[in-house]
Order: structure tokens, then sequence, then C-alpha cells
């Protein structure tokens, strides 16, 4: 028995050491298995919290996308909103007689000028528009983009309504111009100042008032120079009629003259027949005399309720009064008078017309005559052409078309209006 217990115990010290050894590497493995099951775990977190801030991120531009998405959407409804009314339903007229602030037109011109530079002031000192800097995920160039898609906006409806305001519906659009405003504010937290928006409409109501105030002085210049016309026909007439009785008498006088008399009288004929030669010859030149200089006028007409939307005359006329070219077009051929867009005072009329003619010519309604000058071509395009060689010129971008929209009213609303019959002669 104490043998084998000797036996057991020198066993065990021979193989403690070896035991020992082993245990020691296996705590020691575990002990790196552990620290690297911790280190994963930690890198698991690490993870997860990343995965939660980014899911965070995500939700957040989904809110941004959203509000722009909605942004989008009213902004795209106000532009709807800003085209023009084809169809007028009521006409919003300002009572009484138009009471105009400035003398003439020129100053009215400048008075828009001013405006403009008062608007300009404003944009310089940043003041046309207030609320806070906007970012998108840290990008400071999200609010100069919305910056700009705001004045887009904005200065699309202060053009619309600067082009659309009319004797028929001065109150509306202006009262239209405040609501889009409001619309346009209403989509940001970037706003139109109201400083600005008075400057924008006080600009809307000089070049109203200059369109009004120009459009009476055509009429007073035509009236004056028909006036003028008749009374220089009226002294040629009497010129030649006086000419003619004086060789009617100097040829009487012939008739019955000796033969010394003779050789006077005859030079006194003939000098008269020379003044009646020459007066004749003046009224012939009053008539033709505009078509003896390439001074004259370009004008770009439509007709819409005769051709159509987008159809323009691009013509030619050297008479000292254009408008009355305009009115003969429209008297009888047409069931419609023409509105005028423009009309272009320039000293080679012929050159400006054939450039004009040439840069649209695959536009030709016509491809056959090309003596028909309608074109089939956008007012912003010929606009642009125009500009190109005269850039001062000056453009009515809205056709009134008054007598083919009120006869649209009575035809959609059975309202007859109120008709000027001519008198049958």
């Amino acid at each position: 028995m104490g043998e084998l217990l000797a036996l057991a115990l020198g066993l065990f010290l021979f193989t403690s050491p070896f035991l020992w050894w082993s245990n020691r590497n296996q705590r020691i493995e575990l002990e790196k298995k552990f620290q690297k099951l911790k280190d994963n775990a930690a890198s698991y977190d690490e993870m997860l919290d990343l995965r939660d801030q980014l899911n965070q991120q995500k939700a957040s531009v989904d809110r941004e996308r959203q509000q722009l998405n909605n942004s989008w959407d009213q902004l795209e409804s106000l532009e709807a909103s800003l085209q023009p009314l084809e169809d007028e339903q009521t006409l919003s007229i300002a009572s009484g007689p138009l009471q105009f602030e400035l003398e003439d037109s020129d100053r009215y011109k400048q008075a828009i000028t001013d405006c403009k530079a008062e608007q300009k002031a404003l944009i310089k000192q940043k003041r046309h528009v207030s609320g806070p800097t906007l970012t998108l995920d840290g990008d400071k160039r999200f609010h100069a983009k919305l910056l700009k898609l705001v004045l887009l906006a904005y200065n699309a409806a202060a053009d619309d309504a600067r082009h659309s305001i009319r004797w028929n519906n001065y109150e509306r659009i202006l009262t239209r111009f405040g609501k889009q405003r409001e619309t346009i504010n209403s989509c940001t937290p970037i706003q139109i100042t109201p400083e600005f928006h008075r400057l924008k409409t006080r600009e809307i109501e000089l070049t109203y008032y200059r369109e009004e105030l120009r459009q009476r002085e055509k009429e007073e210049r035509k009236e004056i120079a028909a006036q003028l016309r008749e009374e220089a026909r009226v002294e040629r007439e009497r010129d030649s009629r006086i000419a003619a009785a004086a060789v009617a008498e100097a040829e009487a006088k012939l008739k019955s003259a000796s033969n010394e008399q003779r050789a006077g009288y005859e030079a006194q004929l003939e000098l008269l027949r020379q003044q009646l030669d020459d007066a004749n010859a003046a009224n012939t030149r009053a008539l033709s005399m505009a078509q003896q200089t390439k001074r004259g006028h370009v004008y770009i007409i439509s007709n819409i309720g005769s051709f159509g939307s987008d159809i323009y005359k691009v013509g030619m006329t050297r008479r000292i009064i254009p408008e009355e070219r305009i009115k003969e077009l429209g008297d009888a051929s047409v069931p419609f008078p023409f509105d005028t867009h423009a009309m272009i005072e320039c000293q080679d009329a012929p050159a400006l017309e054939s450039a004009l003619h040439a840069a649209l010519h695959q536009r030709r309604v016509n491809q056959i005559n090309t003596r028909k000058e309608f074109f089939n071509a956008s007012l912003a395009e010929i606009k642009s052409l125009v500009l190109q060689h005269q850039p001062e010129a000056e453009f009515m971008d809205f056709a009134e078309a008054r007598e083919f929209r009120e006869t649209q009213a009575y035809m959609r609303d059975g309202v007859e209006p109120d008709v000027a019959v001519s008198p049958v002669h």
C-alpha cells in the first residue's frame, strides 16, 4: 500500500510541471479568444451605432427631399398661374379717365430706369429678400440655388404682369401679382421683401402708363401729320390751279397777240408751263417720296383670330405714318385687325427686313411665294433676331386681339357686345 502511494506521488511530482505548462498555454489561448470576442463585440456595437446614425441621416434626407418636392409642386402650380389668360372672364376697368403723373412718355421711360436702379441698389444691399441661410446636409450652395429659383419665379411673375397689363385688366393684374408673391413666399423661408415688391409693382405701373401715353402721343402725331398732309395737298392743288389758270390766260393772249407781242408771250407761256409742270411734279413727289429712300419702318404683327398663335408677319413700310399700313392690312382681307408687336424705325429698312427674312426662311408659311411675309415662329425667336440688329427696339409681347377675344366671350357667354355698325352708303 505504501509503495503504491509512493509511486502515485512520484508520478504526480513528475507530471505536474507538464500539466501546469499545458494549462497555462490553454489559458493564454482562451484569454486571446476572449479579448478577440470583446473587440468584435465593440466593433459590432460601433457598427450598430453607425447604422443608427445612417438611418437617421437617411430619414432627414427623405424629409428634406419631401419638402423640396412639395416646394416644386407649389412652384409648378405658380408657374401655371403665370400663363397669360387667353380667355378673359371679366373686365376690371379702372374707373374714370387716366391721370398721368408725368408729361410725356420719355419722362416715364426715365422714371422706369430710375425705378430699376433702385431695385439694383436693394439687390446689392441684399435687401430684396429676407430669411435664414439654408443648408442641406451642410451644403451651403443649397441656399444660393433655392434663392435663384425663388427670384426666377418672382421675376417671371413680374414680367408676365408687365407685359399683360392693359386698360381692361389693370386692377386684376396688380392684385394677381401680389398674390403670386404671397404664394412664392409660402414655398420657402426665403421671402421677397415688401420694399422690393413695392418697387417691382411701381415699375409695372410706370410701364403701363408709359404705353398708354405713347399710344395717345401716337394718335396725336397721326392727327397732326394728317392735318399737315391735307394742308400741303390743298396748297399743291391751289398752286396747280393758279399755274393752270395762268397758262390758259397766256395761251389766250398769245392767240390774239401781234407779231411784236408774240415773242414775249411765248416766253411767258413757256415759263408758266414750266411752273405748271413743277407743281404737278411736286404732287407726284409727295405721293412717292417715301419710296425714294431706304429710311422706313420694319413691323412685326400678328393676327390670332385669323391665323392662330405663333404666326407673325414681318414686313416693311416707308410711309410717314406706318400704322396706316397695318390698318390697311387688317381692313378687308382678314376678319380681325392685326396686333403690332414691334414698329422699328431704321435708316435702312430694306436691309433689316431682308436680314430677318433670311434668318426665318425655313419658318415661312408659304415656301413657294417668298413675297408672302408670314412666318411660323415664336415671338421670342423673332425678338432675339431683331435685337441683334436693333438693340434699342421695343416689343409688345402680348397680343391684345381685342375684337377676337370679345367675339370669343360673346360666343361663350351669349352676352352681345356693343357693336359699332358702319353706315351704308
